[in-house]
């Protein structure tokens, strides 16, 4: 036990918690609502202005800040960028097209308990502890990223 809590960065007592289990729990993540991007409100008036040739970034910043915007340039410089990139892949650059940056960035990374879990369901009895840890099972999850 004590390995596998070594090996997936989890205490031992979690390891005997999930021992047990013949799945991982739910993750506990508390439900929020999708927020509305602080760029949102201006993403229109930016396309329009892109769309007459207007390229530079900063520029464009400086015109939304003077609209009532009350961020940074890093959100608007970023969404040139995409405009950028966008155009050179031969795509329109039309709101609908321009995906969140929260749709764009997707880290997903298993819980603790999934490894632990993975690994106990993959040894076999008296195993555990002695050695290395075996292979997760088949159609187990395993680990993302080794340690």
């Amino acid at each position: 036990m004590a390995d596998i809590a070594r090996r997936v960065g989890a205490s031992r007592r979690t390891v005997y918690r999930y021992r047990n289990l013949t799945e991982p729990p739910e993750p506990k993540r508390p439900h929020r609502p999708p927020r509305q991007r602080v760029l949102t409100p201006y993403e229109p008036y930016l396309l329009q202005r892109w769309q007459e040739g207007c390229h530079n970034g900063m520029r464009l910043y400086r015109e939304i800040r003077g609209q009532g915007y009350a961020y940074g340039t890093s959100n608007v410089m970023r969404f040139v960028a995409q405009l950028r990139r966008d155009e050179t892949a031969g795509q329109p650059a039309i709101l609908e097209s321009l995906p969140s940056l929260c749709e764009r960035v997707a880290l997903v990374r298993p819980s603790p308990g999934e490894e632990v879990l993975a690994l106990l369901l993959a040894s076999e009895p008296g195993a555990v502890g002695q050695g290395e840890a075996p292979e997760p099972a088949h159609g187990v999850v395993a680990p993302l990223h080794p340690r």
